[in-house]
């Protein structure tokens, strides 16, 4: 083809692109990752949990605490580290030396994505700015301030991703030796989480070419190496630890706990407008709950990572692809998965790729100084939102509420007593509390759930209880056999108390059996046979109210459908922050009740202002607990006219409960409902503060 004439051949080339800025000195990129750290540490301790949750975190804290087999995949990981730092020399309790864990490992994902951004960016201050907002995310903040795997999720998921950006750096076979052994540790700890550098280890692995077939199988090896820990399962519940999930000690309980099959149901169950649908209920936790911050916040950070992520693709196009593939490999799986509890835990290594995106658009805010100043101030703006908008629901550090409600539960069993919990939540807390504080040996906990599994009853400590259980859940089974599975579902509690009334029959009343709940739609006979306890319920006398002759006199306070509370009478009138606390009550009822009721006894602080009582009080649940009205339970038989009956209680002083005079409140409402009315003052007692519990490690 003839040149054109006039023109030299340089000037018909593309003009070279301009020099990218350079990389941020190590030192200082050290220095502000390192303060990233610290301020992410501090703010999670501020808030980071004293006691245990009745959530996953108590069978994770007793499984650390024993070195036993937590729920699977078992974390042998988590488990071993939790153990660690449960021996740390700072007090508390083992739920706040194990949560450290947590704290500690978000904090330093937090660092690391800092200064990943920092390269990626190459701007100290955007790196800066994407590692805080990642640690003050929600979803993130959340698990960085209780025992739960999560934080360490969050660590070795930043782990891959530097180890996936070293290697698009260089793409030598060292490089992706490295990527495997992280890929390697993030898929043993968390399956779900390797999701989001899967996409990017296949591409390294295709693209890589090494000059001898050993690099290949060293980068396999050290992929499978992490999963060596899982040796800990068998190992350690052949020892038959008090938290052993599953008792793997074969070969096929072994790869069940492992694979995790019991939750393989939930896999793919969403349809696209179920998932849409999903998305939009849990965009509140994803953000932040203020709708009009939420906008702000949306509005700002997003085409700042969507900027940031056309800058990356355009310099990397490689791992900036693949990174965003696993994203959204990440998304999809999560909006598709059935069980939906807590799914925002699981967004998070894809918030940390949304994390360097942004810092790489903030860095590429513009040439003038301006422009820049003007990326900082939004990066800054959505820390600040971030920080402000999540603090109260992150705030754990005075959460004493789920140790309060099952300590008194606890503590309200008979000797020798057998507990049913029908769900995780109380049985995680119970767990806890007997593993890890030794409260309560002599109770043994039965949980329903897993009852349905051939393992469970061999892992009950009691051996004289193991057959009456197996054949009462047998029984159990057969009655309610005609109920369909969504049936099943609506009908858990009457599962629950058909089993406690079976077992209670068999064991012929040697032991009290406590079912957490009484049925709501299917009729037994109630005590003597079984007690049922709400979630509210901390200790009630087991026996049927027994009819007293009516006194004459006004009733100390009238409710709604002429139930009248005739005399209330507490135990003692000094009482201390977390202490037991009895009571009798005489109440006086029409001849039918219309429907199961309850009556609730509130504590209220006489210093305490009713908004922050209304508002942060009265949701801590151990300011208001309630107790079945007996007269309207389980089928009685109505009372004569002229006649009242008694009914004795327990209450327990929350543990936070500010020092100083209280009230005494009681109201009445609906079974199992926070709609209590007709509250009125009946007595007074001096609250005295308490040291905090605390265990040895």
């Amino acid at each position: 083809m003839p040149r054109r004439k006039g023109l030299p051949l340089e000037s018909r080339r593309r003009p070279a692109p301009p020099p990218e800025t350079p990389a941020p000195p190590s030192r200082l990129t050290l220095a502000a990752s390192v303060g990233v750290f610290v301020f992410l540490l501090l703010v999670y301790h501020a808030t980071l949990i004293r006691t245990v949750i009745d959530q996953d975190s108590g069978e994770l804290v007793a499984a650390a605490h024993v070195l036993g087999i937590a729920h699977p995949t078992g974390y042998p990981l988590w488990v071993l580290l939790g153990r660690v730092f449960d021996f740390l020399p700072v007090g508390g309790t083992s739920a706040y030396r194990v949560a450290l864990l947590s704290a500690v490992a978000s904090a330093a994902a937090g660092g690391i994505l800092a200064a990943l951004a920092m390269r990626l960016a190459r701007n100290v201050a955007a790196g800066v700015l994407a590692g805080v907002a990642f640690g003050l995310w929600f979803p993130v903040w959340s698990q960085a301030v209780r025992a739960e795997v999560y934080g360490l999720t969050a660590l070795l998921a930043a782990l891959a991703l530097a180890a996936a950006i070293r290697w698009d750096a260089d793409r030598s076979p060292r490089a992706l030796a490295w990527l495997a052994l992280a890929v390697g540790f993030v898929s043993m700890h968390h399956r779900t989480a390797m999701l989001a550098v899967a996409p990017a280890f296949v591409v390294a692995a295709l693209l890589t070419r090494p000059r001898r077939t050993r690099w290949y199988l060293a980068a396999a090896g050290l992929l499978l190496a992490p999963f060596a820990f899982y040796l800990y399962l068998p190992i350690r519940a052949a020892a038959r630890p008090p938290v052993n999930w599953t008792d793997p000690v074969t070969w096929d309980r072994f790869w069940e706990h492992v694979l995790a099959t019991q939750y393989t149901g939930y896999a793919f169950s969403h349809t696209a407008g179920q998932m849409a649908g999903l998305f939009e209920r849990l965009l509140p936790e994803l953000l932040v709950p203020s709708g009009a911050w939420a906008t702000v916040l949306a509005l700002i950070a997003l085409p700042f990572a969507a900027w940031g992520w056309r800058q990356w693709l355009r310099r990397r196009p490689t791992i900036a692809g693949s990174l965003l593939a696993g994203a959204a490999l990440l998304v999809y799986w999560v909006l598709q998965w059935g069980e939906t509890t807590d799914l925002k835990v699981f967004f998070g290594p894809a918030g940390a790729i949304v994390a360097l995106c942004g810092a790489v658009g903030m860095g590429a805010g513009g040439r003038h100084l301006a422009s820049r100043a003007a990326a900082m101030a939004a990066g800054v703006a959505v820390c600040v939102v971030l920080l402000l908008g999540n603090w109260g629901r992150a705030d754990l550090s005075n959460l004493w509420q789920h140790r309060d409600r099952w300590v008194a539960m606890l503590s309200s069993l008979e000797p020798d007593a057998i507990f049913i919990s029908d769900n995780d939540v109380p049985s995680f807390a119970t767990m806890y509390l007997q593993t890890v504080e030794e409260m309560r040996p002599d109770v043994t906990l039965i949980r329903v759930v897993p009852l349905q599994m051939d393992w469970y009853v061999g892992t009950l400590a009691d051996e004289t209880i193991r057959e009456p259980v197996r054949r009462s859940w047998e029984e159990t089974e057969a009655a309610l056999s005609g109920l369909a599975a969504r049936e099943l579902t609506r009908y858990k509690w009457e599962r629950t108390a058909v089993f406690a009334y079976l077992l209670a029959q068999r064991l012929d009343r040697r032991r009290p059996v406590y079912a957490l709940h009484g049925p709501r739609t299917i009729e037994l006979t109630g005590p003597p046979y079984f007690v049922g306890i709400s979630e509210d319920l901390v200790a009630l006398r087991a026996a049927r109210p027994g009819p007293v002759p009516a006194e004459a006199g006004e009733a100390t306070a009238a409710f709604p459908g002429g139930i009248a509370l005739t005399e209330f009478v507490l135990g003692r009138s000094e009482v201390g922050t977390g202490e037991l606390m009895e009571f009798e009550s005489r109440w006086r009822v029409p001849t039918r009740v219309p429907g199961p009721a309850q009556f609730a006894v509130r504590l209220v602080p006489r210093d305490v202002e009713k908004e922050r009582f209304a508002e942060e009080l009265t949701p801590n649940g151990r300011f208001t607990q309630a107790f079945p009205l007996l007269a309207s339970q389980w089928g009685l038989a109505p009372l004569a006219e002229g006649t009242e009956f008694e009914q004795a209680g327990v209450l327990i002083v929350p543990t936070n409960c500010p020092p100083g005079p209280c009230a005494v409140e009681v109201g009445i409402g609906p079974l199992y409902s926070p709609e209590n009315v007709g509250w009125a003052e009946v007595a007074q007692i001096e609250v005295a503060p308490r040291p905090l519990p605390s265990n040895a490690p």
